[in-house]
């Protein structure tokens, strides 16, 4: 109506999810002031990596597997938020479809396993040398891990691939 007006306040100023009261006042030219009293449930929304499909423990996670989705916030703590940030990751413990994936449900993929052969290369400024190895412990791309050299020496190197280590000169 023409000179009508709806002024609403809340109780409290909302400071995250849950639920606020509010008021509503509605005037109108001539009639008495109407007030009502009501709550309503506030919710946040954020972005997180989804899986699409169920998700075998100590599998490989694809971009074909997973999607971005929009949860609540209470939903998605210690959620990836971008689907590159599950590259080289598998899951530790199987991951039922449409369920937030959360960092504790996942590990950075295995590359060499424990008694695997791996390919040693010792890179230095002007020298790169190669030489078959033994791994001592599984390892995932970018972790050091112990290797057993052809001399039967156990030394360190990080692992640069499937198969692969390297060890600074």
């Amino acid at each position: 109506a023409k000179g009508a007006s709806i002024r609403l306040e809340a109780s409290k100023r909302p400071i995250g999810p849950g639920k606020v009261s509010f008021k509503i006042e509605v005037r109108e030219k001539g009639l008495q002031e109407r007030v009502f009293w009501g709550t309503a449930r506030v919710r946040v929304f954020k972005q997180a990596v989804v899986a699409l499909r169920p998700l075998k423990a100590r599998t490989k996670i694809t971009a074909d597997d997973i999607t971005l989705s929009r949860v609540e916030l209470s939903d998605a703590t210690g959620s990836f938020g971008s689907i590159e940030e599950l590259a080289s990751m598998e899951a530790k413990r199987p991951i039922s479809a449409g369920a937030v994936i959360k960092t504790e449900y996942v590990k950075k993929e295995t590359v060499i396993r424990r008694g695997e052969k791996v390919l040693v290369m010792v890179e230095g400024p002007s020298i790169r040398i190669r030489s078959q190895g033994i791994a001592r412990e599984d390892g995932h791309v970018g972790a050091t891990i112990a290797v057993r050299t052809a001399s039967g020496k156990d030394v360190p190197g990080q692992v640069t691939g499937p198969g692969e280590i390297v060890m600074g000169f």
